[in-house]
């Protein structure tokens, strides 16, 4: 999976998110940045 289409559909899961949970939203992306950085470093390694 690309990086790019796996932000696309984080952001698109966020969004949807924010609408149900606006006070939880932080935590969930907190989430995302969480595994970006692990999908960086994997693909980096």
């Amino acid at each position: 999976m690309s990086v790019i289409r796996f932000v696309e559909n984080q952001i698109k899961t966020y969004l949807f998110y924010v609408d149900m949970y606006h006070e939880n939203a932080h935590l969930f992306f907190l989430n995302i940045f969480f595994k970006l950085c692990t999908l960086y470093l994997y693909e980096n390694r």
